[in-house]
């Protein structure tokens, strides 16, 4: 099962169909989750999903590089920033609003917490994650993978799909293993 078949639920040939990639770490960062992150948008960018990478805005980087795409070696796609509100439940919410805000019919990334709002909005959301859920948001898990509009959660690895499955019964049928790959630098 590859990646297409699974982004395939959100009709990228819909007319106007806009993907929000919401990012559960500030941006940019020279963290492995960072570059993560900028390959998956540019992959879906170049599949045709028109992604919009969301972010919180990070401190790390005080100065943009004039070419942020070359910088990370990526093709082009667009990013908005959020002012980070020091926690990350509340970036969360910041991130989806965002993203409806500039028009997203469809949500996918790592912020458990976006795209549990994009959910609760109704809007079709695909949450990635390669950790357990964090200590007490468990019950925002469940909720979330029992709302209607939402399609699936992406994992790593056999070992954290069978961890789900024992943990949130209703993901089976939902829960997609795609082992990250990365590029040698």
């Amino acid at each position: 099962l590859g990646p297409d078949r699974i982004y395939a639920k959100m009709k990228k040939d819909e007319p106007g169909a806009r993907l929000a990639y919401l990012a559960s770490s500030p941006f940019p960062t020279r963290n492995a989750n960072c570059i993560h992150t900028m390959r998956m948008c540019s992959r879906l960018a170049g599949g045709g999903y028109n992604p919009i990478l969301i972010a919180s805005k990070s401190d790390e980087l005080t100065k943009l590089p004039d070419d942020i795409f070359g910088f990370f070696g990526v093709n082009p796609f667009n990013i908005a920033l959020v002012a980070d509100s020091g926690n990350f439940k509340m970036n969360g919410i910041l991130q989806c609003k965002e993203g409806l805000h500039r028009g997203a019919t469809h949500f996918l990334g790592r912020s458990l917490v976006g795209c549990y709002a994009a959910a609760l909005a109704g809007v079709p959301s695909v949450l990635e994650h390669h950790t357990p859920v964090r200590a007490g948001l468990e019950p925002v898990a469940s909720d979330l993978f029992r709302q209607r509009s939402f399609r699936g959660l992406i994992v790593i690895s056999h070992g954290l799909k069978d961890f789900y499955l024992n943990q949130f019964p209703q993901l089976k049928g939902r829960i997609y293993v795609l082992p990250e790959a990365a590029r040698p630098p």
